[in-house]
């Protein structure tokens, strides 16, 4: 009997254009498509609150399955259960969660296909609570979550191994699955005309205004290039970060031209103290961009160089200069040939022949 696989996503408020310029569409469909070829039968669920945010779009052509259901109101989620239990007429189910907020819709799919096998995937796990004393109570239920849905596992699937910290899982659940990525198999450009760029969204959490402090301090004649969405609630802090006139924010870009900048870029800056799986960092050593970073828990396990892993925002700088003083030397050049050797661990096609092979073993 064919297994069949319901992926789950749960959304309250993304922006999909976001997601459409970041490549997330093309991702998703690459791997269900993967899948498919592997004779996986696959249905995506997406929890959605905001039905004018739906993020998955229907796949005719490559016959994917998309069921949108709101949780909060009950009459249309028990019928789209019962439909779904109707479509999904088998004993040989798999349920694979996308993230942290995946797992409560996870236990409640659970409460109707009691013998369905259930995995979780999680890629960000921020359960350091002296992070932010405002947001003790939410950070606690979410671990607690965590927990529940552990508890009702067959499998955990983490991207990294330093969110086991604090948390009580069995052993024996675990997998340690990094996120994929696209690897820019291009030849790597020694000639770049950038310095110094940030790709991600402008926030608070992504310590960029202290980061630009040190640098207007230290080094005023480096510019930081900015690459990146801005919400609404960070109008603000965007000009808060502009107004050290050492950054220029480019706006949101896909995940094509990103790896372009990266290719013409020296040195990728990610100076947030916390941070999941962040791809950026492996997009960017794909492409030739060295990455400096702050010791966020997932760091030494992507980068193979320690030196690139800084403590604070001074130590980013003292590792910015030296990769800009030394960048033509052998040692830059050893350093560059690593990160793309390393990225190759993480390309797509590696990390979904794994997952194929996991799943195999419940077909």
């Amino acid at each position: 009997m064919q297994l069949k696989i319901i992926f789950l996503c749960q959304s309250l408020n993304v922006n999909a254009l976001i997601w459409k310029k970041r490549g997330f569409y093309k991702q998703e469909f690459e791997t269900l498509k993967f899948y498919r070829n592997n004779n996986f039968k696959i249905f995506k669920v997406l929890f959605c609150i905001n039905h004018k945010n739906k993020i998955f779009i229907g796949d005719k052509a490559n016959k994917t399955s998309i069921i949108i259901i709101n949780p909060f109101k009950i009459l249309s989620f028990f019928k789209t259960i019962s439909v779904l239990k109707k479509i999904i007429n088998s004993k040989k189910i798999l349920i694979k969660t996308n993230q942290l907020n995946g797992i409560f819709s996870a236990l409640l799919l659970k409460l109707f296909f009691k013998k369905a096998i259930l995995i979780l995937r999680i890629g960000f796990a921020p359960w350091d609570l002296s992070l932010s004393k405002k947001k003790f109570f939410r950070l606690f239920l979410e671990k607690c979550l965590f927990q529940i849905g552990c508890y009702f596992s067959k499998e955990v699937w983490l991207t990294s191994k330093e969110f086991l910290r604090n948390l009580k899982i069995n052993e024996s659940k675990i997998r340690i699955i990094p996120n994929k990525i696209f690897v820019n198999k291009k030849y790597i450009k020694l000639k770049k005309k950038n310095e110094l760029i940030f790709c991600g969204r402008i926030s608070k959490e992504k310590g960029i205004y202290e980061f630009l402090k040190i640098l207007k301090k230290y080094r005023p004649d480096l510019i930081l290039q900015m690459y990146g969405s801005v919400d609404k609630k960070m109008e603000d802090y965007k000009d808060l970060c502009l107004s050290l006139n050492n950054s220029k924010l480019h706006g949101m870009k896909t995940i094509e031209e990103i790896c372009k900048i990266m290719e013409e870029s020296k040195i990728l800056c990610l100076p947030s103290p916390y941070e999941g799986f962040p791809k950026v960092v492996v997009e960017a050593m794909s492409c030739g961009c060295v990455p400096i970073v702050r010791d966020f828990p997932s760091a030494l396990e992507i980068i193979p160089s320690e030196k690139l892993v800084c403590k604070n925002n001074y130590t980013m700088l003292k590792s910015i200069n030296k990769i800009l003083r030394d960048y033509d030397t052998p040692s830059v050049k050893e350093i560059i040939k690593k990160n793309k050797t390393k990225s190759y661990q993480y390309s797509f096609e590696k990390i979904l022949q794994y997952e194929v092979s996991i799943f195999n073993k419940y077909n």
